[in-house]
């Protein structure tokens, strides 16, 4: 820890949860990444279900293993299960990785200032914010994949002694969490950049001499902890679910996830899917990362010592892009390590301007040509934002968004019009605020007043990513969400008769009933409804005069209907009640 590095962190994080609390407390749709899934495993917790191998609709083990979900399962018992506190162990995690980026930046650079800029580059990247506020796995795989390797920088770069065992000890620590968080996936973006890094850095030793050290006895120690806290998982895992267990997780999640893109229906993407994810949701950064590269010497002159540390950063950003790529099914959240190795690379960067006091003919001018894009990105958005405004594209094109997406919402509707006028409103507010950035930002940089020109855009990107992730992103993702429909069949279901789903996907609107159950054959439905006299189902539209075929002696009625995403597309759920006998048409 740095000189009064306590004051700075903490001001740091307090600064994190400025930005990130409105990702937590937004009301995303569900469904989205999957988000919902995780709460029917809460929910089969708080259920009486296994708390180490949990199920979703009480028939499907749970594919990865529960450490996200114990996390949440004290917030969702004290509060309630809803999409705000199974969210909560993604925001927690994610200031526990701006932690660990400000003391790994300040391990390689012995800088406060770049240790600082590190979190801060951090927290304007969408890809991050955005992780920030999903309740899935992905963002505690990456702290604990990042904590691993902090340790292990520090336990190489550490004079030996019995610090060195405690460090080790935190490394193998953060290797148990991230395996019980996805498996054994955190092996690999472990120790893939790891031994690339010892084999690069293993001045004139072989390969085998610098790899020796693997096999010392603190290494077995750790690896003896590491085991040791798995198996207390995986041992009761294995006995209850057996061998549906061992398929699951083992056989389908390493094996045919890589080799047979069927098993990953709706998720089967090209190789290079998550590079233009990248490049887009690390704006303007990524721009700088090759400013990095041409800049590298210079850096490593400025900070000494920090070679070892860039290369290792830029070998785990590489790594973690590849392995991603190889298998056939994706999700955009899997690369949020990407990120953080991103943000002090660049950090390094700035550091390295602000140390030569903002020469930029030091590198011939190629970084002063990079800040021009990022300044010509920040006045293009603006203007565009403005344009959409001005010209009322935005109304008008949303309306039909919203209209197409919803079948069922009138196209005109006064409230719905005027929540787009509103949002327009704020898109017209952003735009000014980015094109006046743009401006003074172009201003900055013709005087040479590099540190604030830093400081420019870090301000309104920060702006423009929290606006987008926590306020415009989520409006459009609930207007896609099906709670007002869950909503309606609470209120008409009540304690009036059982609730059946019959073809239903949807996890979100098993979440938001509260149901972690199985789906029902059309045939038991028709049954219950001769002997209970009402029932209520929930099914797509199509399978409505499947229904009416099968149990030809009832009638049945429309409570409510919604659209539902499937695999990229929209079907229609209809709920239905079983009118009593005595009810006429």
């Amino acid at each position: 820890m740095p000189p009064n590095g306590k004051y700075i962190l903490l001001f740091l994080i307090m600064v994190a949860a400025m930005i990130l609390l409105p990702g937590l407390l937004m009301p995303y749709n569900m469904d989205d990444a999957g988000q919902a899934q995780q709460g029917l495993y809460i929910q089969d917790m708080l259920h009486g279900g296994n708390f180490f191998l949990p199920m979703e609709h009480g028939t499907i083990f749970a594919s990865k293993p529960p450490m996200y979900n114990w996390l949440a399962l004290p917030f969702c018992s004290l509060f309630g299960l809803n999409e705000i506190t199974i969210k909560i162990p993604t925001f927690f995690m994610s200031i526990g990785m701006v932690i660990v980026v400000f003391l790994f930046a300040y391990r390689i650079y012995k800088s406060r200032f770049v240790a600082s800029i590190s979190v801060l580059l951090l927290l304007t990247s969408y890809g991050f914010i955005r992780g920030a506020g999903i309740a899935r796995p992905d963002m505690l795989l990456s702290l604990s994949v990042l904590a691993a390797l902090y340790f292990f920088y520090v336990y190489y770069s550490q004079e030996p002694g019995k610090k060195q065992g405690r460090t080790l000890s935190g490394a193998y620590l953060s290797l148990a969490i991230g395996t019980l968080t996805k498996g054994p996936v955190n092996l690999v973006l472990v120790f893939a950049p790891l031994i690339i890094f010892i084999i690069l850095d293993r001045n004139g030793k072989t390969v085998r001499e610098a790899m020796s050290g693997f096999f010392s006895s603190a290494h077995v120690k750790g690896w003896l902890l590491f085991f040791f806290l798995v198996l207390l998982w995986f041992i009761p895992a294995v006995l209850y679910g057996k061998w549906p267990f061992v398929h699951i997780v083992f056989i389908r999640e390493m094996f045919f996830r890589v080799v047979d893109p069927s098993q990953m229906a709706g998720r089967t993407q090209p190789a290079w899917y998550f590079l233009p994810y990248f490049i887009g949701w690390f704006m303007p950064w990524t721009i700088f990362l090759a400013g990095v590269y041409f800049t590298r010497k210079k850096i490593y002159e400025t900070f000494t010592g920090s070679e070892k540390g860039i290369r290792l950063l830029f070998i785990t950003l590489i790594s973690t892009l590849i392995f991603f790529s190889i298998p056939k099914g994706k999700r955009c959240d899997y690369i949020i390590l990407m990120y953080p190795c991103g943000a002090m690379l660049v950090a390094g960067l700035f550091g390295f301007l602000r140390a030569n006091a903002g020469n930029l003919g030091a590198v011939n001018g190629k970084i002063a040509f990079l800040f021009r894009i990022a300044i010509a990105l920040m006045f293009i958005t603006g203007l565009l934002m403005i344009l959409i405004y001005s010209t009322g594209i935005f109304d008008s094109a949303m309306v039909k968004f919203v209209t197409r997406r919803l079948r069922d919402t009138a196209e005109g509707n006064p409230h719905e019009h005027a929540m787009l006028l509103k949002n327009s409103l704020f898109m017209l507010f952003i735009g000014i605020i980015t094109l006046l950035s743009a401006l003074t930002a172009l201003a900055l940089q013709i005087r040479k007043r590099h540190a604030s020109l830093v400081a420019v855009i870090l301000l309104c990107f920060a702006c423009l990513n929290m606006a987008y992730a926590t306020w415009i992103l989520p409006f459009f993702e609930t207007k896609l969400s099906i709670k007002p429909f869950c909503d309606e069949i609470q209120k008409t279901v009540k304690t009036e008769g059982p609730l059946y789903f019959a073809f239903v996907n949807s996890n979100e609107l098993f979440f938001r009933l509260g149901k972690n159950v199985p789906n029902t054959r059309i045939k038991e439905i028709t049954r219950a409804a001769g002997e209970k006299g009402r029932v209520y189902a929930i099914m797509p539209k199509d399978k409505e005069k499947e229904l009416e075929q099968t149990c030809k002696d009832a009638t049945f009625r429309v409570i409510s209907t919604s659209a539902v995403k499937k695999n990229g597309d929209y079907q229609v759920l209809v709920a239905i009640s079983r009118k009593d006998r005595d009810e006429t048409d």
